[in-house]
């Protein structure tokens, strides 16, 4: 019958599923404590990510020029 599908289902989908959370776990474990994936080799790259911390408090909250302080 047609219940005979879901233990296959539930596999697929849990395989299908887990991946994008350990990946999360393991990103925020590796790179000190944030979860999102950025390329951050070059001295360059790393430089701007740290700006963009110190700026907004988040590198992936999107703010304007506003966000800048006036010093």
């Amino acid at each position: 019958m047609w219940y005979e599908i879901l233990p296959c289902l539930g596999i697929i989908t849990g395989a299908l599923c887990l991946p994008p959370v350990i990946n999360y776990q393991l990103q925020k474990w590796w790179q000190n404590g944030n979860p999102y994936r950025r390329y951050v080799l070059p001295a360059h790259n790393l430089n701007l990510l740290f700006r963009d911390t110190r700026l907004t408090g988040s590198p992936y909250k999107q703010q304007g020029l506003d966000a800048i302080p006036d010093s």
